[in-house]
């Protein structure tokens, strides 16, 4: 769980944030749209999952529909490699990890790998950052922050909900589902939040949207269906 850790959350995050500072959110969601392929890929090769050919179209359907709303909303290719290389790591990082999770959460409870996961992560993040303070000579800095309310409410959100919820739900239906239907359900995020900044923040619904959610909501439904008979 300690090698778990440093896939996801301190690799898969880390790597992330670096590449987002680099190159627009547009582009780094239109590589994180082929997370369904990787995955798929990595489980057939990894756990020997197999999958039928319609769930490998869904899979495909889903990616299809994340990058129709991507391409519709503009964008202006900046051509980082290095930005490129960051975010395909973390796309890497987080393939990876839900490849070996599904192998860990078959032997022990799902509270119990969630917990020691995360909190390997906590570590490795606050020594590293407590290491980088003080090579910058700023010490106080690593505490003052606690002392500001605003900056509780967003740990608060990112360490419970953002973070805690979704990973203890993310381990949960790994324990249940194939690893590569867990990564076509990932493609659904970006759906989700276009349409709560709609409802939320009272941005404009465009008719793309719509168009998308349903090619992604039809690529998941075709990559849930179960084999039977071998089919």
């Amino acid at each position: 769980m300690l090698g778990l850790s440093f896939l996801y959350p301190t690799g898969f995050f880390a790597l992330q944030i670096s590449g987002i500072e680099i190159i627009p959110a547009t582009e780094a969601s239109i590589i994180y749209a082929l997370l369904p392929i990787f995955t798929l890929i990595g489980s057939a090769i990894l756990l020997r999952e197999k999958t039928s050919l319609l769930q490998k179209s869904g899979a495909l359907l889903s990616v299809l529909g994340v990058l129709y709303i991507t391409f519709q909303s503009s964008i202006n290719i900046s051509m980082n490699y290095w930005g490129y290389f960051l975010i395909f790591s973390s796309l890497f990082a987080i393939v990876l990890y839900f490849i070996l999770l599904k192998k860990t959460v078959q032997n022990l409870s799902i509270i119990t790998v969630t917990f020691y996961i995360l909190m390997y992560g906590m570590l490795l993040v606050n020594l590293l950052n407590l290491f980088l303070t003080i090579l910058t000579g700023s010490v106080s800095g690593f505490m003052e922050r606690f002392y500001h309310a605003e900056y509780l409410y967003v740990v608060a959100y990112l360490g419970v909900l953002s973070t805690f919820l979704s990973s203890f739900l993310t381990n949960f239906s790994l324990k249940y589902l194939p690893a590569s239907v867990v990564g076509v359900f990932n493609n659904f995020s970006p759906v989700i939040g276009l349409f709560a900044g709609v409802i939320i923040l009272k941005e404009t619904l465009f008719s793309y949207y719509i168009y998308g959610g349903v090619i992604v909501l039809i690529g998941l439904f075709m990559s849930s269906v179960k084999k039977e008979n071998g089919a």
